[in-house]
């Protein structure tokens, strides 16, 4: 299945928010999707102040409040997409949680947010609450960079070979799949990369045996040719029901690349001028997140391409939400 309730979370106050609602609209054009578009504010005025009523109070709430929906509602005139059904919401609470529960209430099956590039701003605020983003969302998440003509680079998706005795749970598949379709409908070549180690280099190298360095190559050739069975066989199963288009009218371009993910990812996407990288997550919470970061957090911050995050339905994290503020537009 595809895309077909999406949510684009805006920050009106921040720059080129258009571009990322033009961006959401033609691909919510193609996907024959929903789009909603929300903006997330707090309380402007939590508790009442000194020298300040009641009635002030919420005079001031109700003018922001009608002020965030006007912006919204004109930055959906001005996207040229007239044609399109666009519900307009206004979130009122902490972004994560109020994305986190608008997901879940309304089914949406594609957060996109915009950005405008991590590499240079991996400590600041924005970009935590990026991984943060990606890290509770039940759905795929894509972060766009509105800094950056993302639509105009190729398409780079990275897979990942699971582990001796762990079940296939079909997310490699699901990668291939919205990556075809993307590509499909963005007329953009279309990448794959494998990224591997070889377990145990470092401590066969540390002995300095000819003999051993032999048997490291051995070891290499072997592996490389494993992977490159496995990588053909999972880019050449059948497509699942995604989009409206046939797996026949795109074939990806294969690269098995030995090193870290987190530096071999970004470095091929630069490498390739990609606009867009696609990978799994296993979306890791509590301490186990906090000591072990999945894959998607780690590129975040090395690269300023768009990211499309994709999570298993499986594994989509499940939280209590507190009560609930929102304010809904149609």
């Amino acid at each position: 299945m595809g895309f077909s309730n999406m949510l684009l979370v805006l920050n009106t106050r921040r720059p080129r928010q258009a571009h990322a609602l033009r961006h959401a609209a033609a691909f919510a054009r193609t996907e024959d999707a929903m789009l909603t578009v929300c903006e997330v504010v707090d309380w402007v005025v939590p508790e009442v102040p000194r020298f300040m009523t009641n009635g002030t109070v919420r005079v001031t709430n109700d003018a922001i409040r009608t002020n965030k929906i006007d912006r919204l509602k004109q930055l959906v005139v001005t996207s040229g997409a007239s044609d399109l059904d666009i519900s307009v919401n206004l979130l009122v609470g902490k972004p994560l949680i109020e994305v986190a529960r608008a997901v879940r209430e309304n089914q949406h099956d594609l957060v996109i947010k915009p950005f405008a590039g991590h590499r240079a701003l991996q400590f600041f605020s924005g970009a935590q609450e990026d991984r943060d983003l990606i890290r509770s969302c039940s759905c795929p998440v894509w972060l766009v960079n509105v800094a950056e003509q993302d639509d105009r680079g190729c398409i780079l998706a990275a897979l990942d070979m699971p582990d001796k005795g762990d079940m296939d749970t079909g997310l490699n598949q699901r990668i291939v799949d919205i990556s075809r379709s993307i590509a499909l409908a963005s007329s953009r070549p279309l990448h794959i990369v494998h990224t591997w180690r070889l377990i145990g280099e470092g401590h066969l190298q540390a002995q300095c045996n000819p003999a051993t360095d032999l048997q490291i190559d051995r070891m290499r050739t072997h592996e490389v040719a494993n992977r490159k069975t496995w990588l053909q066989e999972t880019v050449a199963k059948p497509r699942a029901d995604i989009g409206h288009f046939t797996t026949e009218e795109v074939t990806p371009e294969l690269h098995i690349l030995n090193g870290h993910a987190k530096k071999v990812i970004p470095d091929l996407a630069e490498k390739l001028g990609a606009g867009l990288i696609i990978l799994g997550t296993a979306a890791r919470k509590g301490l186990s997140g906090f000591v072990r970061q999945n894959t998607a957090e780690t590129i975040l911050p090395r690269s300023d391409c768009s990211l499309l995050v994709v999570r298993q339905p499986e594994t989509s994290p499940k939280c209590a939400l507190p009560g609930k503020r929102t304010l809904q537009v149609r």
